[in-house]
């Protein structure tokens, strides 16, 4: 009988503390109008940066060579780290 009460009492509180937790932890959404400067530190910005922009080379050359083992035909050339997009 005890093991009973007990057993029903642990669930009934696991129950209540999972409600009051989930209502707890509920999201918010923060919104930003920007009609005002937010007072941003400006770390890690690309835009902060105080020396000229690098002109970007992406060469992705094409040769029919099989350096890498394999069939005849092989990507390579130079490749630059960048965040923008090649084409």
């Amino acid at each position: 009988m005890n093991t009973v009460i007990m057993r029903l009492a642990l669930t009934n509180s696991l129950v209540l503390l999972l409600l009051v937790g989930s209502a707890y932890c509920a999201g918010t959404t923060k919104t930003e109008t920007f009609e005002k400067n937010p007072g941003w530190i400006r770390v890690n910005n690309r835009s902060a940066r105080n020396h000229p922009p690098v002109t970007i080379r992406q060469d992705f050359g094409y040769s029919k060579t099989s350096h890498a083992g394999g069939n005849v035909g092989e990507l390579g050339g130079y490749i630059m780290p960048a965040g923008e997009s090649a084409f």
